[in-house]
């Protein structure tokens, strides 16, 4: 029983570095500048709009992790390209969006969502006055 103790712990510490390896960090940039949001925006409700990201390693589920000041009000939608021109908002067959809203969040959190079909994805932050988005990036599985 002794030997097996630490070939469980090797095991678990590859099977974690496998796993943290399958995993992509995007931070993501503001459209206009190209700079990572990694300080206070404070929007006061204009649409913040990102930069796309390329998302075609993604085999799973995606997760949006924003972080944001005391006392914010946002919005979140997201659409898809498939050239990083042309970007659409995702709709089911009666033409009505598909949950792509995330409406009044107040604090941090992670927003986990699947992503429709498609190479690229931005986000669209409608902030109200006072709301300050202090990081915002985009975790998915990859290939």
């Amino acid at each position: 029983m002794k030997k097996i103790i630490p070939i469980l712990i090797a095991l678990l510490f590859v099977c974690t570095i496998a796993y943290a390896e399958s995993c992509k960090e995007v931070p993501l940039r503001d459209l206009t500048t190209s700079t990572i949001i990694a300080s206070t925006y404070i929007d006061t409700g204009e649409v913040f709009r990102t930069a796309g990201v390329p998302i075609r390693d993604n085999t799973d589920a995606m997760a949006l992790v924003i972080n944001l000041t005391a006392s914010s009000d946002i919005d979140i939608s997201w659409q898809y390209s498939l050239d990083d021109v042309t970007y659409f908002t995702p709709a089911s067959t009666a033409k009505a969006d598909s949950t792509n809203t995330v409406t009044a969040l107040t604090e941090s959190d992670w927003i986990y969502f699947t992503p429709y079909i498609g190479n690229y994805i931005r986000f669209d932050f409608d902030a109200d006055a006072g709301t300050g988005l202090t990081s915002a990036k985009l975790i998915y599985k990859k290939d």
